[in-house]
Parts: structure tokens; C-alpha cells; sequence
């Protein structure tokens, strides 16, 4: 009764403005304010799909958390049915974590993907926690992607639908409202719930969830000019004494209390007020989401003969002239770009990046890339974007804060052949030279290893730096006789290396250098004449590598190929000569949603005489390397490093299914050996055949494998292993 009241005095003041205005043609100016509640401001879609039903003119729109995103994204242009297939297609699981997409990484930063169970931040020597849960690099650059084909200013209050959103200034606990800048750092600041979203440092300011200050930003919307403002209450309920028996409920309620004066006094300032039923939804539950912009629709519609009363005396003093729908940009004129907040990483860098030192066309889709390639260097914490008009095309505006922040990171993993292993990883950043980071990794078992790398970009062309590394390790080898074990070494090896190559491209790196190694084979166990060796080496290699997988831990699609030749000669100083040749074709093709085919051909062959044990071919057990500083992967039917040899040939097929989400099957049939003498003879029937059968689970501790696996020489073998590989 109310409601039906208060719109009627609603028409009735509209007549009378007309009159005021002398049938002039103008009307009240109508402002949207979305209120704040995260999951349940998917409701808000619903909302605005029957207000544009209606055909209710929107002059303005504010938001808060949630109603910032749904806000910002239909001030920007975008109508309710896009902003709901945009929703009804995000993978929350995957938004919620900072995990890089891997396809955006540089092919430095993709050896080292997915090795950390967690990473905390570091002052000087000691680790403190991080201030949210969540970075929240996924949420921006979601945001980014879809703001940068419309936001052409920097004023949200020119963009097609004037817009503002509001966050909370965590000093001062003052709301700030955001009106220019980024869009995606804004609605940012807005939705950042405290402990679970880092706070976003905003023109002076640390901001948190706009929530805290203003639930529903009624006071806003009329500051941007609205004489008539519809509020969506998405974020109070009342909970009975039976329902407070939970920390979440009690935690809801309290902040209730505290928010309740200001909550009425922004509901006093709307005409009307959309309440949808949120019974039974929980601030998480985006899994349901759309039965929320379901909840949100059926409340519009409840009060739809009020909404089209209204709608239809407004639009009667001034129908419509614009088409609030906007398309977006497929591509422009780049004629500039403008970086902002650079400090002492190279800015040629970034610009070559780019590529404008011609104005040129250029589409969306390839200022996305390059801006996917800037973020997955892992040099910023922050990458932000939008396109400016200019007097002659359009100008592309970066944000980036680089990333000084020291970080340590840790990863712990179990397997039945090395028991339990922890790896230590510390990150210095912005380290000596511009845009330079130093690593330094330690894994703690009886396999040890250190390793430290110094990497560097060189700025031309781009993508190419300078890496060097050091490293000591120490590893078992084994020596077979007749396809028995024979003898075992505890072979520990030091190294320092130097190449120089596209280290900082995102699919392709070729690079080239030199080693300086020393190898100590000690004879752990075995019969006479067996002896200890000791090598000094200095090869020279090169590599080409291409990788495509997007994803480090069950990849559902890619390629990934590398081939790689080193040469060490006595005339060098070296203590042996010979050359070696590695060939590494590994596919995933996807034939459906869960299913992909698994292919994997490897090639290696060595020339010369008296080649040190280390630089044999190793095959044999789950997840080992083939040589001692490539890649893992199985060799099926047989124990570890069973088959050595200077030459290898190994071919696999497969079939990965994910049976459930996160759930995994894994069938791999495999053939091969190792050899002392190159063969290209398939009759010889020198080839060892294999299967092996795989029941993974991925967590967010890693993935958790157990492995049964059956050959020619053996007829069943195990295998299980939780966590990351290192």
C-alpha cells in the first residue's frame, strides 16, 4: 500500500513538474542505485532486464560491490541480457584465485607455474600474512576485458549512462565515491569485502567494500542529477533468534546493526525501493546464480504495474531518443600510448610490447593479448587500461605498479619413490638492474637441489633478456646390466649458466648460451670395477621451445615442443667431448567437453666417446626426467630410470577424461628404450611396451595420483603422489 501510494504521488508530481516546465519536453531525471550484497547483487540483473521491459529511462545509475559491477558494465553500455550470459558463463572458482592464466605467462615464468601450495608476501627477511585472501588479478582483469572496447574517458560521468560506484576508505571508515579513472579498479575497490579481497589504493586512499559505509547509494544517484531514484535492497535481512546459530549469521546480523541507520536514511532518499526474496541465499553462492537474477526479476515484476505507470508518464513529457545499448569497439586508430607508474623498469619495454611507433589499426583483440603479455611477465601487480579519444584516432592509457613486493613462497609434495619433499622459493624483485628479478629455490629431501636465477629483460627487441642461474643438486643414478640394476651412483652436480633469448615471450623462446659444470659420480653401490668419475664440462646449447598448454596441471589443450642441441669438446677444457640432440613433441587435443587425446614423441641421441652417466637418457617410473635437467614425464611398465642408455626413443598415446569436476581418468599406452647405438629398425623388437592407469583428484593442495601401471618386465607397479611437482 505504500509503494502504491508513494508512485502514485510519483505520477502526480510528474504532471505537475510538466506544467512547471510548460509541455517543454523535459522530464525528471531517473537514477538507479544498486546496493551491495555480493552474490545476491546478481539480482540486480534481473531488476534491470524489466526496467528496460517497461522501457523506464535510466539518466543515471550508482553502485556498490556487487551493484557496481552490474552498474558500471550497463553504464558502459552493456544491456541486462549480456551482463547475465556474461555472468552465466564465468568460472567463479576460477575468478576467486590469482591464479595466472598460464597461456599469458612468459615461457620463464611457465617452468616454474604451479609449484607453491601458497605464497606470503615478505618485509626485509620476515614473511607476513597477506592482507586478503584474495589479490583479486583475475577479477581485474575480467573487468578490463570487458571495459576496454567502451570506455573511451576517463569521467564515468560521460560514459552513455553517467556512473558512479562507492568504496570505503578503511582509515578513516568514510565512503569515497569513484567517479573517474579506471573502470576496472573501481568496481574493484567497491567489491573488495575485507580479509577476502586485498584493499585497492585508490588516489590517496586504501579502500575496501563500499558496503561498510553505504549499502544502497541512494545519496549518490541524486548527486549525478536523478530527481527520481529506484533503489534495489539486495543486502538486509532480518534473522530470527532460531536462525542466529552460526558465526556467518550472528557476523551478518551484527553488521546489520551497525549499518542499519545508514541503510534507512539511503532508503528514505529512494522513491521506490525493489526488495528481492534472498531467503535461503548466501553472500557466496554465485553457483546459483541464476536463480538469483531470477529472484531479482520476480521482484520487479511484482511491482511492474507501478513501474510501466511510471515509465509511461515519463516517457509521455520526453520519450526516449537514445538506445541505452552501445557497441563495443572491434578495433581503432592507435595513434599514442600513454604508461603511467613506471618506476625504473625500462618503459621501451612496454611500448615495443605495443608496437606504436606508427600510428596504426589495430583490433581489440590484439591490444587484449598484449595487455595479457605485460600481466603475464609477473613484473606488475597491477595492469590497468582504457582508450581515449584524441584529435586524430585514440590513445591506449596504462596503469602499472610494478611489483617490488618480495615474496616466499613454499610447496610440499609426497611420492613412493623420494617419500616426502618441501620446496622453498624466495622472489626478490626489481633487484639491481631495471626490471631485473632474482629466485632462489631450495628442495629439501635426499634428492636435494638449490638453484638461484637472475633474469633481466635487455628492452630490444622485446621479449628478449638475459638470464643466469646457479645451481647445486644432488640425484641417484642408476647403472643396468642385462635389465638388472648394476650399480648406483649419488651423482652430485654444480653448474653456472648464462644464455641469452626470448625469455620474456609467452609462446616461443629461443635462447642460447653456455655452462659451467662439475659432476662428482660417487659409487653408492655396486660390484668391482665400477668406479667413482669425476667431470669438468663447459657446453654450449641452444633451444628452441613452444608451449601452448593453458593450463600446468591437467591441460586440456596445447602443444608443447623443444628441441635442444649441446656440445662440450676437451679443446675447450672440458674433460670429454660430445654432442647430444633432444627432440620433445608433447599434444593434448580435446575430442569434447571432458575428454582429450594425449600424444607425446621423444627423440634423443648422443655422439662421442666416454659420455658421463649424467648425460645418458633415463627412462622409466612417473613423473622423472629423461635427462638430468629436462622435463618431467612416465614411462609406464618400468621402474625408475630401469632403461639407460646415450640414445632414447619413447611414443605415447592417451586419453585424459575429467569424470567429474576435478576429477580425473588417465589411460597411457607407451613404447620405447634407450639404446648405446642409434636404431631406426621397427622390426628389431627392441621397444619396451607399457600401460598405465591414473585416478587423479586436482585440490588446492595440488593434484593427488595413484597409479597402477603393467609392462613386459613387470606385471603391475604403483605409483601414488600428492602436491605440486618440484
Amino acid at each position: 500500500m505504500r509503494t502504491c501510494f508513494r508512485t502514485a504521488v510519483l505520477t502526480l508530481l510528474i504532471g505537475l513538474f510538466a506544467l512547471r516546465m510548460g509541455y517543454a519536453g523535459e522530464r525528471p531525471k531517473v537514477g538507479v542505485a544498486l546496493g551491495g550484497g555480493a552474490a545476491k547483487g546478481l539480482a540486480h540483473i534481473g531488476v534491470l532486464k524489466v526496467l528496460e521491459e517497461v522501457g523506464m529511462p535510466v539518466d543515471c545509475i550508482t553502485g556498490v560491490s556487487m551493484g557496481s559491477i552490474v552498474g558500471g558494465l550497463y553504464a558502459l553500455g552493456y544491456t541486462s541480457a549480456e551482463i547475465e550470459s556474461l555472468v552465466l558463463r564465468i568460472d567463479w572458482t576460477d575468478l576467486f584465485s590469482d591464479r595466472e592464466g598460464r597461456r599469458a605467462l612468459s615461457m620463464e615464468q611457465k617452468l616454474w607455474d604451479s609449484r607453491y601450495i601458497a605464497s606470503f608476501p615478505v618485509d626485509g627477511v620476515r614473511a607476513r600474512m597477506p592482507s586478503g585472501l584474495i589479490e583479486g588479478k583475475n577479477v581485474v582483469r575480467l573487468f578490463s576485458h570487458l571495459s576496454l572496447p567502451l570506455q573511451r574517458t576517463r569521467d564515468f560521468t560521460k560514459f552513455p549512462i553517467p556512473f558512479a560506484c562507492v568504496a570505503t576508505d578503511i582509515l578513516t571508515g568514510k565512503a569515497v565515491v569513484l567517479d573517474e579513472g579506471f573502470l576496472a579498479e573501481a568496481m574493484r575497490a567497491s567489491m573488495a569485502i575485507p580479509t577476502v579481497f586485498s584493499p585497492v589504493r585508490i588516489g590517496g586512499h586504501l579502500l575496501v567494500d563500499g558496503g561498510l559505509a553505504r549499502l544502497i547509494p541512494a545519496e549518490d544517484v541524486r548527486r549525478l542529477g536523478a530527481e527520481i531514484v529506484i533503489g534495489v535492497d539486495v543486502g538486509t535481512r532480518e534473522y530470527t533468534e532460531e536462525e542466529l546459530n552460526s558465526f556467518i549469521t550472528i557476523s551478518n546480523q551484527a553488521l546489520n546493526l551497525v549499518l542499519g541507520p545508514s541503510i534507512e536514511e539511503q532508503r528514505r532518499l529512494c522513491d521506490i525501493i525493489i526488495e528481492p526474496d534472498m531467503e535461503r541465499v548466501s553472500l557466496a553462492d554465485f553457483r546459483n546464480a541464476e536463480r538469483i537474477i531470477q529472484r531479482g526479476e520476480e521482484a520487479a515484476r511484482a511491482m511492474l504495474p507501478r513501474l510501466q505507470n511510471l515509465a509511461d508518464s515519463l516517457n509521455a513529457l520526453s520519450p526516449a531518443t537514445r538506445a541505452h545499448h552501445t557497441s563495443p569497439m572491434d578495433s581503432l586508430y592507435l595513434t599514442d600510448v600513454s604508461i603511467e607508474g613506471l618506476s625504473g623498469f625500462p618503459q621501451r619495454v612496454i611500448e615495443k610490447a605495443v608496437g606504436v611507433r606508427d600510428p596504426r589499426w589495430v583490433t581489440i583483440g590484439e591490444l587484449e593479448e598484449t595487455i595479457g603479455k605485460i600481466r603475464g611477465t609477473q613484473l606488475f601487480d597491477r595492469v590497468n587500461s582504457r582508450i581515449e579519444d584524441t584529435e586524430d584516432g585514440t590513445r591506449l592509457v596504462l596503469a602499472l605498479n610494478q611489483d617490488t613486493e618480495n615474496a616466499l613462497g613454499i610447496g610440499l609434495r609426497y611420492d613412493t619413490r623420494r617419500d616426502a619433499s618441501l620446496l622453498l622459493n624466495a622472489t626478490f624483485r626489481d633487484v639491481g638492474l631495471g626490471g631485473a628479478s632474482l629466485a632462489v629455490d631450495a628442495i629439501l629431501r635426499e634428492e636435494f637441489g638449490f638453484e638461484a636465477r637472475y633474469v633481466f629483460p635487455l628492452g630490444f627487441p622485446r621479449s628478449v633478456g638475459v638470464k643466469t642461474r646457479v645451481d647445486v643438486s644432488r640425484v641417484f643414478l642408476d647403472s643396468f646390466e642385462n635389465g638388472k640394476r648394476a650399480a648406483t651412483y649419488r651423482a652430485t652436480y654444480y653448474f653456472g649458466e648464462a644464455s641469452l633469448g626470448g625469455v620474456f615471450s609467452t609462446r616461443v623462446a629461443m635462447r642460447g648460451g653456455a655452462r659451467g659444470e662439475y659432476v662428482d659420480e660417487k659409487l653408492e653401490a655396486g660390484p668391482t670395477g665400477y668406479t667413482d668419475r669425476k667431470d669438468t664440462l663447459f657446453p654450449f646449447f641452444g633451444a628452441i621451445t613452444f608451449d601452448t598448454f593453458e593450463r600446468t596441471v591437467y591441460p586440456r589443450r596445447g602443444l608443447y615442443v623443444q628441441l635442444m642441441a649441446e656440445a662440450t669438446r676437451d679443446d675447450f677444457g672440458s674433460d670429454a667431448s660430445f654432442s647430444r640432440f633432444i627432440f620433445d613433441w608433447r599434444a593434448i587435443v580435446p575430442i569434447g567437453r571432458k575428454v582429450s587425446i594425449l600424444q607425446n614423441l621423444y627423440l634423443g641421441t648422443t655422439s662421442g666417446d666416454d659420455v658421463p652417466l649424467a648425460y645418458h637418457f633415463f627412462l622409466g617410473g612417473v613423473d622423472e626426467r629423461i635427462t638430468l635437467l629436462g622435463k618431467e614425464t612416465s614411462f609406464y611398465g618400468l621402474e625408475h630410470d630401469e632403461s639407460v642408455g646415450t640414445h632414447a626413443q619413447m611414443l605415447q598415446l592417451g586419453a585424459q577424461c575429467d569424470v567429474l569436476d576435478g576429477n580425473y581418468v588417465i589411460l597411457t599406452w607407451n613404447a620405447g628404450n634407450t639404446f648405446d647405438e642409434w636404431t631406426s629398425n621397427l622390426a628389431d623388437n627392441e621397444y619396451i611396451n607399457g600401460v598405465g592407469l591414473t585416478l587423479a583428484l586436482d585440490t588446492l593442495l595440488g593434484p593427488i595420483e595413484l597409479t597402477g601401471m603393467t609392462g613386459e618386465k613387470h606385471d603391475f607397479l604403483a605409483y601414488f603422489s600428492a602436491g605440486y611437482k618440484f
